[in-house]
């Protein structure tokens, strides 16, 4: 049996059986990496809060899917804000006004903030901003108009009345007395209605 000679290489002057196969053993290219690269579309790019590009672990429709929930969720933060805003500054106002009706017993009272609310208006402003200046609600002011109507058109009835008034006595039972007073003399009903227009009255009517 005879033996072949092994060509220089991998495996020099080594003898093998002669019929064996040689094979060339391949070589593996050297820097090359059995990974595939990533490519720009299998990451999302996003800056971070330096400003420098950072790769972001999630898919762009998932990073997107993400951005837009926290907007969303900025923007309920800001209406909720808001709504406690608001809240806030009714209780606030509530608050005024049931100070106001508490402190108002006696029928000058009545008068005196009456008049405020008549100059509030007639710089220009709506009843309904006149109120909120003054810090009364439209009802009460609907309700306790038969006194300074009285007070403006019937000045000697209007003290007639009020000397006969006590501390116990409510203010809603002083102005019914008064309203009664004005409906049972047309001629005064008259008078009220001229003296809104002269603007010497608060122009009220049955809609607010």
């Amino acid at each position: 049996m005879s033996s072949t000679s092994v060509p220089s290489g991998d495996a020099q002057n080594t003898e093998i059986n002669s019929g064996t196969v040689w094979r060339k053993r391949k070589k593996s290219t050297a820097g090359t990496s059995s990974k595939k690269k990533a490519t720009p579309v299998d990451h999302a790019v996003h800056m971070d809060n330096n400003g420098d590009d950072t790769e972001a672990t999630v898919a762009p429709t998932a990073f997107l899917h993400i951005k837009n929930k926290q907007l969303k969720l900025c923007e309920a933060k800001k209406k909720q804000h808001t709504v406690t805003e608001k809240i806030s500054d009714r209780t606030k106002e509530t608050d005024s006004l049931r100070q106001q009706v508490g402190q108002t017993r006696h029928p000058e009272e009545v008068i005196k903030r009456y008049r405020k609310v008549l100059k509030a208006y007639k710089k220009g402003r709506k009843l309904s901003v006149a109120y909120r200046k003054v810090g009364v609600d439209r009802n009460t002011i609907v309700a306790n108009a038969p006194i300074c109507e009285l007070a403006v058109v019937a000045p000697k009835k209007y003290k007639e009345l009020l000397v006969a008034h006590t501390p116990q006595q409510r203010l809603q039972d002083f102005a019914k007395k008064c309203l009664e007073v004005l409906i049972n003399d047309p001629n005064l009903l008259r008078d009220v209605e001229h003296q809104k227009k002269k603007g010497k009255l608060i122009p009220l009517s049955t809609k607010p």
